[in-house]
């Protein structure tokens, strides 16, 4: 599948497995939303990544994640199944 330029949210990707995979997802050529715990590195992580890649591909956005009832939940509301990591193109899901 190509993901070129596809919007990936990966969850937990300031460290560990989530960076990671978000490390892989740019190597691809998809651009990466990082949501992780206000308390993680990501701000650094995106400045980081960013200017590794040379451009503006990484954003990071302090949440936190947490799962009830085999659902994950966003603290804000967003129910989904589609966490920790699903790709977006032209507002549709292409990957999760």
């Amino acid at each position: 599948m190509e993901i070129k330029d596809v919007v990936a949210v990966v969850t937990g990707g300031a460290s560990g497995l989530g960076l990671a995979t978000t490390k892989a997802l740019l190597g691809e050529g998809a651009k990466v939303v990082i949501l992780d715990l206000p308390s993680s590195k990501g701000e650094d992580v995106a400045k980081d990544l960013n200017s590794a890649s040379g451009g503006d591909r990484v954003r990071f956005a302090a949440r936190e994640i947490f799962h009830r009832n085999g659902a994950t939940h966003h603290a804000i509301g967003l129910d989904t199944a589609l966490l920790p990591v699903c790709a977006f193109r032209d507002d549709r899901r292409v990957l999760c």
